[in-house]
């Protein structure tokens, strides 16, 4: 199926789009069979009545696809003969399929990507550059440039993305999967909690900065056409921090999406919704500096495959190690003030003023290191 949507979507303008939102839609359907799964095993008297609806559920599929009652009758008897009969049979399907798909590529896919046909079927018209674009200040149009060179790579869009939307949605489906019980009335009789639970999404917020690895490829995902970047009439310092804003753009998204499923599933109150907004975007404005500056430090511009440069980076994994110190400071600060019979707004206020210190500071060693490394970097 996959070769041949890859040929269909060769012929589209939009093959790109085709391609995220084909990812999308199976990132989709796993959640999906995630909270089915949970809902289905959310109560232990109902275990009968679940196996029966596998069961029908396995009949069903078998109906349109055999080879499935195989797979079933083997699990369902590896202690019989039976069940290795039916592991056999699946068994020697699966290798005629792999042979078959071999032989499919080899005539259908990979004879045209050596002929150089892979890319779209006719030639896409060169439009006119927009005077609003044309008009625009330098930090609008850098931002733009950085918005278009992410966009134009499924890649970079789909391990952009991916972290920050599955992560929350994962954690919030077993509070799905135990509606009406204490899961989701946990504020109503422990209202004591909004405080901490603010913090603690707040410090996922600045998890989901990190995981995302935009900030720490910023520069890795120029790859050889740095040298186009480097040829602008334009400060080092301003293209850091136009990158450092695009980093920042998608940590609030992560903050909106946190934030809204605090106040639809716990009911979080708007004054802690906006705590953990607050500090969740202000938390990983230094995080995304020091990933930044890893990236500077240590570019990989020499990718052949995007996945180089984003998923197999291991500069993110750096800038975990590199944050922990302000973690760490951050933690004690808060049980500092805890136990001194402070408030709680105290505590909070203290937080916030400690990251903007963190995020001026790494972005003033950001902004000068980018004078010294970037016009230097080599592939």
């Amino acid at each position: 199926m996959t070769l041949a949507l890859a040929r269909v979507a060769n012929l589209s303008r939009q093959r790109d789009v085709l391609r995220v939102l084909g990812g999308l839609f199976g990132i989709i359907l796993a959640i999906g069979f995630q909270f089915f799964s949970q809902h289905l095993s959310s109560g232990g008297g109902a275990y009968r009545g679940n196996l029966d609806i596998f069961q029908g559920l396995a009949g069903r599929i078998g109906s349109i696809f055999p080879p499935a009652l195989w797979a079933a009758g083997a699990l369902a008897n590896p202690d019989q003969g039976t069940g290795w009969v039916n592991l056999a049979l699946l068994a020697a399907l699966s290798l005629a399929i792999v042979g078959l798909t071999a032989l499919i590529a080899e005539r259908v896919y990979f004879r045209d990507l050596l002929a150089g046909q892979e890319g779209p079927g006719r030639r896409r018209q060169q439009r006119p550059v927009p005077v609003s674009l044309a008009a625009s200040s330098i930090t609008a149009a850098l931002w733009q440039r950085e918005l278009r060179l992410f966009l134009r790579t499924p890649t970079f869009v789909m391990n952009g993305l991916v972290s920050i939307f599955v992560f929350p949605v994962i954690l919030v489906i077993p509070f799905l999967s135990l509606k009406g019980s204490t899961g989701w009335n946990l504020l109503s009789q422990q209202p004591h909690l909004a405080g901490w639970i603010a913090l603690g999404y707040a410090g996922m917020i600045m998890f989901l900065s990190l995981t995302n690895n935009v900030a720490p490829t910023a520069i890795s995902r120029e790859g050889r056409f740095i040298w186009l970047l480097r040829s602008l009439p334009v400060a080092a310092r301003l293209l850091v921090r136009v990158k450092l804003l695009f980093s920042l753009a998608f940590a609030l998204l992560g903050a909106l999406l946190v934030s809204g499923i605090l106040y639809l599933v716990l009911h979080l109150p708007p004054a802690y919704l906006a705590i953990t907004f607050a500090l969740g975007l202000l938390g990983s404005w230094p995080l995304a500096a020091l990933g930044m500056m890893v990236d500077l430090t240590y570019p990989r511009l020499d990718w052949v495959d995007p996945q180089q440069a984003m998923k197999s980076n291991f500069n993110g994994l750096i800038a975990m190690v590199l944050a922990l110190p302000l973690v760490i400071i951050l933690a004690l600060s808060a049980l500092l003030l805890a136990r001194l019979g402070q408030g709680y707004n105290a505590m909070v206020t203290l937080l916030a003023l400690e990251l903007v210190l963190a995020g001026l500071v790494t972005t003033r060693f950001l902004e000068g290191m980018a004078g010294k490394r970037f016009h230097g970097m080599d592939l």
